[in-house]
């Protein structure tokens, strides 16, 4: 078998394993902490949109594109500032949004999600420079979709 059709064989062979992680990521997250829940209330994460509503007149309500930049899994991800579990690891979805009056400085949020804890995301967000600019936690709601 040549070298092209080994690389096609693996690649349809990942692709279910990628679409059936990014569905992981699709649907309803609720901020677990203050600073969550007051900036972003309930992210809400379709196929090609994120839309979130803040608890505080301060951070109003958004909805905008986002492009899927990179995924991978590994024991940590960049900016962790939680603490580490021996034998966890993380399914890492990037997302850069579509800028939007409402993102203000807001370009990437990094949602990390542990494999031995289904429904929680550590997400890292980041400026429209890159730089990091915040940490959250978030639960997924049961039976909320788009």
């Amino acid at each position: 078998m040549n070298n092209a059709m080994v690389i096609l064989a693996l690649a349809l062979a990942a692709a279910p394993a990628a679409e059936a992680g990014e569905a992981a990521l699709l649907g309803t997250w609720s901020g677990n902490d203050r600073a969550s829940e007051a900036i972003y209330g309930k992210l809400q994460i379709g196929e090609t949109s994120i839309s979130w509503r803040g608890g505080n007149p301060y951070n109003p309500p958004c909805e905008t594109t986002y492009a899927l930049v990179s995924t991978w899994s590994d024991t940590t991800y960049p900016d962790n500032t939680f603490g580490l579990q021996s034998g966890r690891t993380f399914r890492i979805f990037k997302l850069k949004l579509e800028p939007k009056p409402c993102t203000g400085l807001e370009g990437y949020f990094q949602f990390a999600l542990p494999t031995d804890e289904p429904g929680y995301a550590e997400v890292v967000t980041y400026g429209t420079d890159d730089e990091q600019t915040g940490w959250h936690n978030f639960s997924k709601i049961a039976g909320e979709t788009e």
